[in-house]
């Protein structure tokens, strides 16, 4: 079994952008586990738990998903939070651009799936990069205003050129994600 996700990979030039942007929040929020700069992404299935036999099936419906979407214009954007930022548990960095495409393969891969065990998502999809959660018991302040000041340089845009499945692998220190494969979108036509 190996734990999987799906996600759109993020250019290492906007990781660093998103770490230069919100470092003015990790230095003053407290009690805030910040995602590694390197496992910075745009999740579109979390997988869970997988026998590794069912790889090559995935990999199958995935090549032909991706196959159908052409390379996507992204941008990476101001901070947001889960539920609010007010009261906020997930911190995370906005999605814009192709959504509509995004949003549709993503409703594919969860429709594409769902015969093989994969539970279909019941929220609708909302793309945005996780860049930290509030560790259990922790409160912080309301984050609007520094929100706000951390906005500038954003958007930091990027094109999307594939789909990668994702190995998950949890250990004390934090998770490790090892590409197992990624799924080109079709080129775009001039």
């Amino acid at each position: 079994m190996k734990r999987l996700f799906l996600a759109v990979e993020l250019p290492d030039d906007i990781r660093d952008g998103l770490a230069r942007t919100f470092e003015p929040i990790r230095r003053r929020v407290e009690g805030v586990k910040w995602v590694e700069r390197g496992n910075l992404h745009v999740t579109l299935k979390f997988l869970g738990d997988t026998p590794e036999e069912q790889i090559p099936v995935i990999g199958a419906r995935l090549t032909d998903a991706a196959g159908e979407v052409p390379e996507l214009s992204l941008a990476v954007g101001a901070l947001g939070a889960f539920p609010s930022l007010r009261r906020p548990r997930i911190l995370w960095a906005s999605v814009a651009g192709d959504i509509e495409p995004l949003g549709r393969l993503a409703g594919r891969i969860e429709r594409d799936l769902a015969p093989l065990g994969f539970v279909p998502e019941d929220r609708p999809f909302s793309p945005h990069v996780t860049v930290g959660r509030i560790r259990g018991g922790q409160r912080v302040p309301p984050l609007e205003d520094l929100a706000a000041k951390c906005s500038t340089g954003l958007p930091l845009p990027f094109s999307a050129s594939h789909v990668t499945l994702f190995w998950s692998q949890l250990a004390r220190s934090g998770p490790t994600y090892t590409v197992l494969e990624r799924y080109p979108f079709a080129k775009r036509t001039a």
